[in-house]
């Protein structure tokens, strides 16, 4: 594990907010670039980044302090670290979700367009952002036997559980590429599948992850963020099945015979 990989001065840079830094601006380069094959100005989408990833942050944060809100009564002093820590994703997802749509509908943009433009951009940061876990040493999966990696203050080898999400969420981002390519998919159905390739692999990830870091409910086998996952894919799916619905044709008025 590399916490620190290298310091300016007598400033840390941390991986995992690192990997965070990289994952924005290549998130923020594809959208750019889908912009043009989806239709719209692509200058637009650097103003847009910006208050997605703002959003995105805050809300990451903002929900991790609601899970963890046992622990931060009795450490307030840690409540505003300004470090990439303290992060959950589903939390980022929510607050740059209402961030787009507030300037969607601010700036008169189609909001399924925009959806689709970042669907893509948005796993593949997601992919890098658990790179920085990884390096991090934090989100590992359970002490194993077999291939495994070594985590700091910790005897043994533990299942790299972040680098399987991220490989499962870029065989996500080249199946919905390759159906993009081939013409398969209307309007809106790319963000549809995006959300369903993330909440699966979320949810399996968690198998490998539970018992690390993630939350059971009660006895059950099953985690919060396992459930969150399960809702986020039926919406993808109820998403996905709504926008191939064929679009009902108006038909001609009657005209008056006379």
């Amino acid at each position: 594990m590399h916490p620190v990989l290298f310091t300016v001065g007598s400033v840390p840079i941390r991986s995992f907010g690192l990997m965070l830094v990289i994952g924005f601006m290549v998130a923020i380069a594809l959208a750019t670039k889908r912009t043009r094959q989806f239709g719209g100005d692509p200058d637009r989408i650097w103003d847009l980044s910006f208050y997605l990833i703002i959003a995105g942050v805050l809300g990451a944060r903002l929900l991790y302090l609601a899970q963890e809100y046992k622990y931060y009564q009795t450490h307030t002093s840690e409540l505003f670290s300004i470090q990439f820590a303290g992060l959950t994703s589903f939390g980022g997802l929510i607050g740059g979700g209402i961030a787009l749509f507030i300037w969607c509908r601010k700036n008169q943009w189609p909001l399924v367009r925009a959806l689709d433009i970042f669907g893509i951009p948005v796993l593949i940061a997601h992919a890098i952002g658990r790179v920085g876990c990884l390096l991090n040493g934090c989100c590992f999966g359970h002490q194993t036997s077999g291939f495994g990696v070594h985590v700091e203050g910790l005897p043994g080898l533990y299942v790299p559980a972040q680098i399987y999400d991220s490989g499962m969420v870029l065989v996500a981002v080249a199946a919905i590429l390759a159906m993009e390519k081939r013409g398969m998919l209307k309007s809106g159905q790319s963000f549809s599948l995006a959300m369903m390739g993330y909440s699966l692999s979320r949810f399996i990830y968690e198998y490998w992850r539970m018992g690390s870091s993630s939350t059971t409910i009660g006895n059950l086998p099953i985690t919060e963020a396992q459930v969150f996952s399960a809702l986020m894919f039926l919406a993808g799916l109820a998403c996905l099945i709504l926008a191939g619905r064929p679009k009902p044709v108006a038909s001609a008025p009657e005209q008056n015979a006379g």
